[in-house]
């Protein structure tokens, strides 16, 4: 992405006033340009992004990052998640992608300088966008790319400007407000391979409101088709793993005998059916090769990752100058995201969903039914039988986004004036269809007297006399809802106070008071628990719970141009939450231009973290997460069911109960940059970053709240609370729940250095522009809570210490080329955090090419044709997990959809 970066001005679109052009030093006003009179009715004064204070000089203290329309659309995306997954400092870490176990599905976030989606502030037109409940962030995919004209991105804290969540920076984007006529505009991606290719329309109008006003209504769709696993170079690395139990071919099943003896139940060795295919005959598990199962093959199995995505939108601006010379000014959004993900046969073979046991049946039945050959020894069999008319389990999550503003900007005496109302609200609707009921699946597989003759389970899948009904009838349709609204009311003035050696000191004061609420609707039969005290539906979504607050705002900026060439600047916000308690915090600047082609400048800022409405409030919600459990594993062996000893593992429901005691992150930013022009055309940029938060949020890990509790209670058969986590247990002492609410228990020290190197030149009739980006992660230190040490991530899966990208342009008077390359360092697993399967995963570096081509049309269009990802790369790929099987180290920096050819016209009528 082209970086305009100082001595380049780095302008926000005034509100309500012509769009301001970036400034370059050869057409930036001069000194005698402002002193003159008429000059100086000419000279607009525009608003910077990190500053309320329109001024002539449009350099900040801070870096700030200008991503055009053009780039977006040289970059051959349709959506601001891909956008940014490709950037090498805006999401260094990666931008989150919501999977289909979450409400979060298909939604995409910011992650300025690595430091999390929820401390990076997202802006439309300068108003705060509303967040979503699982990620607690923007879904920056509910804002169109069509309707974008600019993307401003401020690094660094600003809290002390923009109030809570500023803390690794901001993103404003600016939609279009400038624009006459009709234009409409077509995007078709095709892929190398099976799914991934989208399609994109959208149509705008611009109309003249008068001689003072102009208005644009435009509409879009875009869709994403799905992709699956079976579908991209992601093979079993491990050849007696690339089997699996759970794809027998049809008909076919796997049964063990099961003895009773005075000492117990003595399990007998896994055999496959006699009608198993020989080469289907596999000991799946390499440690027990007596254990023969009747298998298929793991890479047969639909497994979906990408959901299908629909996407709309409609949207209207407008701007009118009043006779007053006040000018007025409008925007109402509605944009709508739906994705279906299917998760395929949730239980491919019958088992019993509470111990997930198979299912178990009487020698008499077995040998009616053929599933044991004549004369099998036992009293009992387990058989692994598939259910071919088991439902596809699909989920669909459906965020709707609602935005309206509208701002006021003119003159009081000699103060600058502005003021503004807006109001937002998303709404995330999750829908699962195909949701059985644990304790009535439970019910139909369950033998419930294996001691009594006969006693078999009522629905057998290889008894051709089955009734289908009674699998069917234990299925549901669930559907929840998540509601954030917010509004807000401003007021800024601004006035030049007095003149230093410099120029102008500038002060402007302002205020705000917003209001925000949210409310979790969770359909009544997903709050159900069964007997063993776990959601009762499989597939639960089941948060709930609502709260509101109000904020009260005040603050002040200056900008002092102390000598010549050198200006200060300051803030100072003071916000007081209904709900927490009070902040204040502040931000310190100063840029200095040391000779004709090299500038510094530094800040130094505070900033904070506003918790959450749901981690204040939420009541319920949560899922599995697995632990070791030796206390289980001994009681599971003593009731005649399997454990494995050497490792107790199993999955333990977890929820995260809001926390009312919850108080805000803090934090401290410091920014250090050079800024060097040394020839006409080159400009070098370096800017170091060191945050340093402090309070932040975080939970306990399950294990240790686990064997906690055993230590300090080891035959307790009621619940309690350890370390402040909620424990719920069963009759034995066996643990069935934990509750583990958002805390302030860590720390988060994170220092880059962001390096941007731009050049441009023209060479008879062409124009060359080279643009590189290098982003290095010095160090990423986490503490996830008090009593553990520091420990730094740099290198470790999600924190790459370097990314880089490389940009070529050719451009003539109609025609451009662009050549674009990213590039990832390598990964490997935190060893502390790793299990004996993923111990030695690790991704290498990865490099992925982009090309475009652009030719301006004759009749007042564009077209382009291009190439992502050239060499049909996957990148991240890891061989890390029980089945030994490749997958992407983190879908938020890399992507699945490997070459993809696009094409894209927008035609002016």
């Amino acid at each position: 992405m082209k970086q305009r970066i100082v001595p380049m001005a780095i302008v926000l679109l005034e509100l309500g006033a012509t769009q301001a052009k970036a400034q370059t030093p050869e057409t930036r006003p001069t000194e005698a340009a402002v002193t003159d009179p008429e000059a100086k009715k000419k000279t607009e004064r525009i608003e910077v992004t990190g500053s309320r204070i329109r001024r002539i000089d449009v350099e900040t203290s801070a870096p700030v990052q200008v991503i055009d329309k053009k780039e977006i659309q040289q970059s051959g995306v349709v959506s601001l998640g891909d956008l940014f997954r490709k950037s090498a400092s805006s999401s260094p870490t990666g931008n989150f992608s919501g999977s289909s176990e979450y409400v979060s599905a298909g939604a995409a976030t910011l992650d300025l300088l690595g430091l999390g989606s929820s401390r990076t502030l997202v802006l439309l037109n300068g108003k705060r966008m509303p967040t979503i409940g699982g990620v607690d962030a923007v879904n920056i995919d509910n804002i169109p790319v069509a309707i974008i004209d600019r993307i401003d991105i401020l690094s660094g804290g600003a809290s002390a400007i923009y109030g809570a969540d500023a803390v690794g920076g901001v993103v404003n984007i600016i939609t279009r407000k400038e624009f006459q006529g009709t234009e409409a505009s077509f995007f078709k991606s095709f892929t190398q391979h099976e799914g991934g290719d989208e399609l994109e329309m959208s149509i705008a109008q611009g109309v003249q409101l008068g001689a003072d006003g102009t208005a644009i209504l435009s509409a879009g769709y875009r869709k994403r088709n799905r992709i699956e696993k079976r579908n991209r170079d992601l093979e079993f690395s491990s050849p007696e793993r690339a089997n699996t139990v759970s794809r027998q071919p049809v008909g076919t099943w796997s049964y063990q005998p099961i003895t009773i003896t005075a000492a117990g139940a003595d399990f007998g060795d896994w055999s496959p059916s006699p009608n198993c295919p020989p080469e289907r005959q596999i000991a799946t598990v390499p440690t027990e090769p007596n254990n023969v199962y009747c298998t298929g093959q793991r890479k047969e199995a639909f497994v979906e990752l990408i959901p299908e995505k629909n996407d709309w939108y409609a949207a209207a601006t407008a701007t009118y100058t009043l006779p007053s010379d006040w000018t007025i000014s409008g925007l109402l959004s509605y944009a709508s995201s739906k994705n279906e993900a299917n998760d395929g046969r949730f239980l491919p073979y019958a088992v019993d969903p509470i111990s997930n046991a198979p299912i178990l049946l009487s020698p008499a039945r077995a040998q009616e039914l053929g599933v044991v050959p004549a004369g099998t020894a036992g009293d009992f069999f387990y058989v692994y039988a598939p259910m071919p008319n088991f439902p596809e389990r699909i989920y669909i999550n459906t965020f709707n986004t609602l935005t309206a503003a509208t701002y006021l900007d003119g003159d009081v005496g000699e103060w600058k004036a502005s003021a503004g109302l807006s109001f937002a609200a998303s709404e995330s609707i999750r829908e699962g269809k195909k949701i059985f009921n644990r304790e009535e699946m439970s019910s139909i597989f369950v033998n419930p007297d294996p001691t009594s003759d006969g006693a078999d389970p009522a629905y057998i899948p290889l008894d051709p006399n089955r009734d289908e009904s009674l699998l069917m009838n234990t299925f549901t349709d669930l559907k929840s809802q998540l509601d954030n609204k917010s509004s807000s009311a401003d007021v800024f003035f601004s006035k030049d106070m007095m003149d230093l050696p410099g120029g102008k000191f500038a002060l402007g004061l302002g205020g705000a008071f917003a209001a925000e609420s949210f409310k979790l609707n969770p359909d009544e039969l997903d709050t159900q628990f069964d007997s063993t005290n776990r959601p009762l539906y499989a597939g639960t979504f089941a948060d709930r719970g609502e709260g509101d607050r109000t904020i009260s705002s005040v603050y002040a900026e200056f900008v002092a141009p102390v000598v010549k060439d050198v200006n200060v600047e300051g803030a100072l916000r003071f916000d007081h939450y209904s709900d927490f308690d009070s902040t204040a915090n502040f931000g310190l600047g100063a840029k200095a231009s040391l000779t004709s082609f090299l500038g510094v400048r530094g800040r130094a800022a505070s900033s904070f973290t506003a918790p959450q409405l749901s981690a204040l409030h939420q009541i319920g919600g949560g899922g599995y997460y697995s632990v070791t459990d030796e206390k289980w594993c001994a009681r599971e062996n003593a009731a005649g069911r399997t454990c494995e000893i050497t490792n107790p593992s199993r999955q333990v429901y977890v929820d995260q109960p809001g926390n009312k005691e919850l108080k805000p992150e803090v934090g401290l930013n410091y920014i250090a940059g050079i800024i060097l022009d040394p020839v006409p055309g080159l400009s070098l940029v370096s800017d170091y970053y060191w945050v340093n938060l402090k309070k932040t949020f975080a939970t306990d890990q399950i294990q240790e709240i686990v064997d906690a509790w055993y230590e300090a209670n080891p035959t307790a058969t009621a619940g309690g609370t350890i370390k402040e986590n909620p424990v719920e247990v069963d009759t034995d002492g066996v643990i069935t729940k934990v509750g583990l609410p958002i805390r302030n228990l860590g720390k988060l020290e994170v220092r880059a250095v962001d390096t941007k190197l731009n050049y441009s030149t023209t060479a008879g009739g062409l124009r060359l522009g080279l643009d590189s980006q290098y982003f290095r992660m010095l160090s990423y230190k986490v503490q996830e809570v008090q009593d553990k040490p520091i420990r730094d991530q740099v290198g470790y899966f999600g924190v790459p210490a370097w990314r880089w990208n490389n940009k070529a342009t050719v451009s003539t008077k109609i025609q451009d080329f662009t050549l674009a390359s990213r590039t990832i360092a390598p990964q490997s697993q935190d060893p502390e955090t790793a299990d004996d399967d993923s111990r030695e995963s690790k991704a290498g570096v990865y490099t992925e090419y982009d090309f475009v081509y652009g030719i301006d049309l004759p009749w007042n269009g564009t077209f382009q044709l291009g190439v992502n990802n050239i060499f049909d790369t996957i990148g991240g790929k890891v061989d890390g997990n029980s089945l030994r099987s490749e997958d992407i180290a983190s879908s938020s920096l890399y992507s699945y959809v490997g070459r993809a050819y696009y094409a894209r016209i927008t035609q002016r009528l």
